[in-house]
């Protein structure tokens, strides 16, 4: 099972380093212009005639090393942040292509998305941003209150206990984020779900009449998401009036300790430079907990991703496979006995229900059987089918956006030459196409919206012969060929010595497949033939 990743390994180990110590120079840096500053009010009153320049260039000094450590922080952050993110992605990625496919399938689009850029930049924002400015605002707060102490134990006294009075302000409006934050991503992912399903059929929706119910579904989830959103944003805005009102009370004090002690305007100075660098840390920790909740929010989602089961990862088998049914029992497949060698060709038939999808999934190693077993080799679907090379091919097979080349090449480990790619487009009937499109170049849009099932059928088939794939399982294929095409196919794939299995819908299919075993699954009790 695939897990969470750590936010420190040895890449992010070395960012995080590197903003310590920025950090660190950033807060020594504000340390000492709080200093220098004391000292260049000094000279105002006790004027020498000359210019106090080393104090001005003290101040000059600290100044350029807050802001380069600044932008050199925020510079390792997005690494850092982006790493994190990064390793996470692949992550899930990695654990959704091990998951059974049905499981897959039954994960609304519009959850897995967010799930893929709202979650991920909630977590990229809390790695390369709010952990960064934390440490930032753990060396500078320190450091900030020393400078107060000393220029004057009371000065300092006074902004450790503003301090401690705003962080605790900050962590009493801090509790109602999380919650805030949970509502908010609901309500996104129930409109991302809905959009991800409901905008490609737009006009399908208008033809039926479903728009005026649609359009008024879309308003009711963006006024909820409207709701949910200023409540969290009002949340936020309350956590960063906090750190405001912290420094007003911290610069009225130390003028009031000022006046009342006799303090020198000098050392009144120092105390509100040192005040102000209060201000900044406290508004980052402000947002910090506002990312935090989100972060929070955000891994629970994934960790729960994590936790659906998957199957077992692939190990090597054999060069050529057999495949074998043990007493599998799987949905409506029951107690399914059945070798089929190595080269052989078998059909599936029965009616829509009858389980034909689900046998193949199972040869496919995409489900593991609820009984038996099946086998690839000597080892279990689940394990051998990416190591020998299993290529299904359904109404589910994806087609990505790209050139004609690219998707004929899709499941080939090295793409062949333009000449056999040429030829076996051709061989499945895609001649038509090469010639309206431009050849191989011609360009094939995202899941082959622009070509007709029959297209994309040929091209899939196409897709198997040119990859290094030995077993091809095919789903009813009479579904979007006629049949001409169907022949011709069969006899390609027939003559290709691979182990073809091919589940048919229609009966009249099987005047193509003479002599060639069928898998009978039209009678409720399913007969070794």
């Amino acid at each position: 099972m695939s897990s969470f990743p750590e936010i420190v390994n040895q890449e992010r180990g070395r960012y995080l380093l590197v903003v310590v110590s920025t950090a660190l120079l950033q807060a020594i840096a504000a340390a000492f212009a709080a200093v220098a500053t004391r000292d260049v009010f000094s000279v105002f009153l006790e004027p020498t005639g000359l210019l106090p320049l080393r104090e001005l260039l003290v101040l000059a000094g600290s100044g350029i090393v807050i802001a380069l450590g600044r932008v050199g922080q925020a510079t390792v952050a997005e690494r850092l942040g982006q790493s994190f993110a990064g390793d996470l992605r692949e992550r899930l990625f990695c654990h959704l292509s091990r998951m059974p496919r049905t499981a897959v399938q039954n994960q609304r689009r519009g959850g897995l998305s967010l799930r893929f850029v709202g979650d991920l930049s909630a977590i990229r924002g809390w790695a390369g941003d709010a952990l960064p400015k934390a440490i930032a605002a753990g060396c500078v707060l320190p450091a900030a209150c020393a400078a107060g102490f000393l220029l004057h134990p009371m000065i300092g006294s006074l902004m450790a206990g503003s301090l401690a009075v705003g962080l605790a302000a900050l962590a009493l409006t801090a509790r109602q984020m999380r919650p805030l934050h949970r509502a908010l991503r609901r309500q996104r992912a129930r409109l991302s779900a809905d959009m991800s399903e409901r905008a490609p059929q737009a006009p399908d929706l208008r033809l039926i009449g479903r728009f005026d119910r649609e359009r008024a579904r879309l308003r009711v989830r963006t006024r909820s998401l409207t709701e949910a959103a200023t409540a969290r944003r009002r949340a936020g805005a309350i956590m960063r009036a906090v750190p405001d009102i912290v420094s007003a009370a911290v610069a009225a004090g130390i003028l009031a300790v000022s006046l009342t002690l006799d303090f020198p305007a000098s050392l009144a100075a120092g105390g509100l430079a040192a005040a102000a660098i209060l201000v900044a840390p406290l508004r980052d920790l402000a947002g910090i907990w506002d990312r935090y909740s989100a972060f929070h929010v955000a891994r629970a989602k994934c960790i729960r991703l994590f936790q659906r089961p998957t199957l077992p990862f692939p190990c090597s088998g054999e060069a050529v496979p057999r495949v074998t049914f043990c007493g599998v029992s799987h949905g409506p497949l029951r107690s399914i006995d059945r070798t089929i060698d190595p080269g052989s060709t078998l059909i599936v038939q029965g009616p829509y229900g009858a389980g034909k999808s689900t046998f193949l999934r199972l040869a496919a190693g995409h489900e593991s059987p609820e009984s038996g077993m099946v086998k690839i080799g000597d080892g279990a679907a689940t394990q051998m089918a990416t190591s020998v090379g299993v290529c299904l091919i359904d109404q589910y097979t994806p087609i990505l956006s790209g050139s004609l080349r690219r998707c004929l090449t899709l499941g080939a480990a090295k793409r062949p030459s333009d000449k056999r790619i040429q030829k076996v487009a051709e061989q499945v009937g895609l001649g038509a196409l090469l010639t309206r499109s431009g050849g191989l170049d011609a360009h094939i849009a995202e899941f082959g919206r622009n070509l007709s099932d029959g297209e994309r059928w040929r091209v899939l088939i196409g897709r198997a012969l040119l990859s290094q794939a030995q077993i091809i399982l095919l789903d009813c294929p009479d579904r979007g060929l006629d049949r001409e095409a169907l022949g011709a196919l069969y006899d390609i794939l027939f003559q290709s010595n691979r182990t073809v299995l091919m589940a048919l819908g229609n009966l009249e299919g099987a005047v193509f497949c003479k002599d060639i075993p069928v898998l009978d699954l039209w009678s409720p009790a399913t007969p070794e033939v």
